[in-house]
């Protein structure tokens, strides 16, 4: 599972990265942010159910307040925003 740990880092850059970007269109200043969900491909995992976990770690990055990285099978952390 380290290869999921390293995807959950570099996801939660991309996220920060993104947040931190002050994105304009013509006069406006938007504030844009990232819900993500991860899940790691395990041997006897076909597609669909692969597809189920990470749409499941979406939603509950969602569910949860948004701006987050949620990684599918592990417990949602305390935190307001980052990976759960």
């Amino acid at each position: 599972m380290a290869d999921l740990a390293k995807a959950a880092e570099t996801a939660e850059r991309i996220r920060e990265a993104i947040k931190s970007h002050r994105f304009r269109f013509k006069d406006l200043a938007l504030n844009v942010t990232v819900s993500a969900g991860l899940a790691a491909a395990t041997d006897g995992l076909g597609a669909d159910k692969l597809t189920e976990a990470v749409d499941a770690a979406l939603y509950r990055a969602k569910k949860t307040g948004r701006d987050r990285v949620v990684v599918s099978g592990q417990r949602d952390k305390t935190s307001q925003q980052g990976v759960a």
